[in-house]
């Protein structure tokens, strides 16, 4: 199996577990959503998720996504998986719920299921 994330707020989870997909803001805006491999979570989270408290982390079979996933480069070369379409909710095989530490920080241990 192979694994990527997303992290969203636990409301935004919710949500799109009712609606059967994720299809945040960026996918309208971008033409994609992002997501992460599992070393680049807690920089992710600490760079784009400074205002929520707690984070979902949503674990994510590729195999089972149903719409293009591109590996892309930023800037600085690392690659992170572009979905290019909403993220059907039965590709998540795992949610983990994490809190920001006293000090304002995440640190992210994704357990595999």
């Amino acid at each position: 199996m192979s694994l990527i994330y997303i992290l969203c707020a636990p409301a935004v989870y919710e949500a799109a577990g009712r609606a059967g997909e994720y299809a945040p803001d960026s996918l309208a805006l971008e033409g994609f959503i992002h997501a992460s491999p599992a070393h680049q979570l807690t920089r992710v989270a600490n760079k784009y998720y400074q205002a929520n408290e707690c984070l979902c982390v949503l674990t994510i079979d590729e195999n089972k996504v149903s719409v293009p996933i591109q590996w892309e480069a930023i800037p600085n070369g690392d690659l992170y998986p572009h979905l290019y379409g909403p993220l059907n909710m039965d590709a998540v095989v795992r949610v983990q719920e994490v809190q920001r530490a006293v000090n304002g920080t995440y640190t992210i241990h994704v357990d595999e299921p």
